[in-house]
């Protein structure tokens, strides 16, 4: 679950979108956010408490665990 005290870095956002093998396109897509909020926040943008940032965060973990098999 996302932490705003101790949010993802931009590095944690890539290693986890490529561990997806998501483009940035595909992971806007999903989100509903344009590619480029995607990079910036890839970049080190830290938006204020978001709901994107939010749904981006927690689509990630989603199917970063549903690849591991986690529930």
């Amino acid at each position: 679950m996302l932490d705003f005290d101790n949010p993802p870095s931009g590095d944690e956002l890539r290693r986890s979108r490529r561990r997806l093998n998501l483009s940035r396109t595909r992971l806007a897509g999903v989100v509903g956010c344009s590619p480029a909020y995607v990079q910036m926040l890839e970049d080190g943008y830290q938006p204020a408490r978001g709901d994107v940032y939010r749904e981006l965060v927690e689509t990630l973990e989603r199917l970063e665990a549903a690849k591991d098999g986690r529930p």
